[in-house]
């Protein structure tokens, strides 16, 4: 976040990405973020075609 002149405020950003992580974890407890489904395994190759 920057402040008047342009500057980064180091507060007004810590502040911030507080509200951030706190967002994103009650999301998280909520169940609406979670970790994806595992990728499904490739099936094997069937006999050349000739």
């Amino acid at each position: 976040m920057l402040d008047e002149g342009g500057a980064c405020d180091k507060a007004a950003t810590r502040a911030r990405v507080e509200q951030v992580a706190l967002g994103v974890a009650h999301k998280i407890a909520l169940g609406v973020i979670a970790e994806p489904a595992p990728e499904p395994a490739p099936e094997p190759a069937g006999p050349a075609a000739v």
